[in-house]
């Protein structure tokens, strides 16, 4: 390459695609090509026609040591152009030694994607501590969030991906940081807690929910009260998946209490009420409070 270059080669001829020598040089991770072209002028700004430059390709790669030469000669108005983060590469490669060397390098770990970015993903992620997590990768997202990474960013929260993978590590990792215990995604009219549908068959995942704050008392709130609620439910939630959940819910809610007996006070929905009491066989007694009968099954 270097006698190519000696010999008049262009250093700064593009593909049709737009991709520059550098930029597959930066592919191809050899530190040695990336400094001899930088060198002999090439430019570490100009992108892809994906919008993408050579320290994104280096950082999604995992190749350090060509990293380290273009971080210092890459522009942050390129890489605000093009809507993406290197952080987000690293992250989306799961290359922690990157994004380590990336956050140190004075990048930012709260960098989200631009709109036409995001347009690419079916869950419109934004943060790079999505791509960590999303990976089950402990090591970047424990390096993001000690950088400052907010847990809360994205359309999805991540610890709802945590929670789906079922992962306890990134769970309580997430949570230790802020992330929002009890976020929902509007599936319906109601502000049932999301996160339930992810602990139905798993006690250790709730118990770990509830020591963080988690509010019970949205899995019994309806703001239609009595009414007709056929005509505000949508997809997303079945008549079962909702009575699961209370059941499961109300076991664990009321055994680290040691309480007897646990009473209703002003339950706002009079319907689903009643078909809470039904479902989990409850008894009256003389005191009328309400006792909880084991029905659940494993």
């Amino acid at each position: 390459m270097e006698l190519l270059l000696q010999r008049g080669a262009d250093v700064l001829s593009q593909a049709m695609d737009c991709a520059s020598i550098l930029f597959e040089a930066a592919g191809g991770g050899n530190p040695d090509s990336v400094n001899l072209l930088l060198e002999y002028g090439a430019d570490a700004n100009v992108p892809k026609h994906s919008g993408h430059l050579p320290i994104h390709r280096a950082a999604y790669r995992g190749h350090f040591l060509a990293l380290k030469y273009l971080v210092p000669v890459t522009d942050f108005s390129a890489i605000k152009e093009s809507g993406i983060s290197p952080v987000h590469s690293a992250a989306a490669g799961a290359h922690p030694q990157c994004l380590e060397f990336l956050l140190q390098s004075g990048f930012d770990a709260n960098f989200m994607l631009a709109q036409r970015v995001r347009k690419g993903y079916d869950d419109h992620r934004k943060s790079a501590l999505y791509f960590a997590v999303s990976n089950g990768d402990i090591c970047s997202t424990q390096l993001l969030l000690n950088a400052g990474a907010l847990t809360n960013q994205d359309p999805i929260n991540c610890l709802q991906i945590a929670l789906r993978m079922g992962n306890y590590e990134l769970m309580n990792l997430l949570l230790r940081h802020g992330a929002n215990v009890n976020y929902f995604c509007r599936v319906n009219t109601t502000h049932f807690p999301s996160a339930l549908q992810y602990a139905l068959k798993d006690e250790v995942m709730l118990r770990m929910l509830l020591s963080y704050g988690y509010d019970v008392h949205r899995c019994f709130d309806c703001p239609w009260g009595s009414g007709d609620h056929s005509q505000y439910v949508t997809d997303g939630w079945t008549s079962t998946v909702i009575k699961d959940t209370m059941v499961r819910v109300a076991r664990l809610w009321v055994r680290p209490c040691r309480l007897p007996k646990a009473t209703w006070r002003g339950a706002s929905c009079t319907g689903r009420q009643r078909s809470f009491e039904d479902s989990l066989n409850i008894k009256r007694g003389t005191d009328k409070s309400l006792k909880l009968t084991r029905c659940y099954k494993a």
